[in-house]
């Protein structure tokens, strides 16, 4: 007997998750201003939207290695699962 398991989702991980957050929020300090995202008691800069696009493209960039590498290992997993029960069946 032969059962499936679902391959993981991309968008579970986390890393892609808070990509998503900091997007969001670079995204509201362009539409309302530097100053609607910046951090109580620190420095001003113009430039705190495009801080949290860098933020967020380095989440993004880990997202996608980090669920990649978990594919590759998933796979492999899978892979050994499906041989060792082809073992047992035979042998």
């Amino acid at each position: 007997m032969k059962h499936t398991v679902k391959v993981p989702a991309w968008w579970k991980n986390t890393y892609f998750i808070f990509g998503f957050l900091l997007l969001f929020v670079a995204i509201l300090g362009f539409l309302r201003g530097a100053r609607y995202i910046m951090d109580p008691g620190q420095p001003f800069s113009e430039a705190l939207p495009w801080y949290y696009v860098f933020a967020s493209l380095i989440f993004f960039v880990n997202g996608y290695v980090s669920h990649k590498t978990y594919l590759r290992e998933f796979h492999a997993l899978m892979q050994e699962e499906e041989s060792d029960a082809e073992v047992s069946r035979h042998g």
